[in-house]
């Protein structure tokens, strides 16, 4: 899995960015994405895997 994306919770419209580029990666070659959000450090993770013709 690659990791698509980091972004601070504190971001404005934080949730609505990532949703976004998650699209955005399935969109563009990533079968498999997924994000989370990690509570240790307040920060929400785009991670993707590529298809196999990359």
């Amino acid at each position: 899995m690659d990791t698509i994306t980091v972004l601070h919770a504190s971001a404005p419209g934080a949730p609505a960015r990532i949703a976004a580029i998650a699209a955005e990666a399935q969109a563009n070659g990533y079968d498999r994405v997924e994000t989370r959000y990690e509570p240790p450090t307040g920060t929400y993770v785009v991670t993707g895997e590529p298809t196999a013709s990359r």
